[in-house]
């Protein structure tokens, strides 16, 4: 969806790449913030839920807090819902969040309720490229770069989701534009599930 999105702004915004501090980010659609929603004992209202297939759906929040919410809705494969999946959600015209199911109750028929844990808002699509191999090649990667965030939800320091498969503690990964390299080691994770990993990361030297 967010290389989706980006597509369609570059065919409109003619504008140069974003900055985040040190790290350049490419591919990137900009969202309006609509500042901290409202707080537990708010009216509740629809999301839209990013399924595997792409496709919204809407779920009603059935309650709210400062760490996450409860959504009320129909799905016809709780597969992608299971505790431990990553979902993106977002009201109109908001920043999409990533958030993290950690319960899932079966109700009626399709109905179901999940209980969401936010980890990050506003994910940025970014491409991270490993050391050269034998052959002298070098593995390419999409990730989810999450900045830092002072509202909600609250996360003080940079991280990135990346698939399971290629994280290692303190492996070196390049995160790639079309000006310049930015090299970062990942740090011990925050969250690690059967097909992500939800790490922090520090800054190596910049390549030109």
């Amino acid at each position: 969806m967010l290389r989706s999105e980006s597509k369609r702004n570059a065919a409109t915004d003619n504008a140069a790449s974003p900055y985040v501090d040190e790290i350049t980010i490419t591919d990137v659609p900009h969202h309006s913030d609509t500042g901290r929603p409202a707080g537990r004992d708010a009216a509740a209202g629809l999301l839209p839920i990013m399924g595997a297939d792409a496709m919204h759906s809407l779920w009603q929040v059935q309650d709210r807090s400062e760490s996450g919410c409860l959504l009320r809705g129909q799905t016809l494969d709780t597969q992608q819902s299971l505790p431990g999946s990553l979902i993106a959600l977002r009201e109109p015209d908001a920043p999409w969040t990533i958030a993290v199911v950690r319960r899932l109750n079966r109700l009626t028929g399709a109905s179901v309720e999940l209980g969401l844990e936010h980890i990050g808002r506003n994910p940025q699509r970014v491409m991270m490229m490993g050391a050269k191999t034998s052959d002298g090649k070098r593995r390419k990667f999409v990730a989810l770069y999450l900045p830092e965030s002072d509202a909600y939800p609250r996360i003080p320091i940079k991280t990135v989701i990346i698939p399971a498969h290629e994280y290692s503690p303190a492996r070196l990964l390049t995160l790639v534009s079309t000006a310049n390299e930015t090299a970062i080691r990942l740090k011990e994770p925050i969250e690690s599930q059967r097909d992500f990993v939800w790490t922090s990361f520090d800054l190596a030297a910049r390549k030109q």
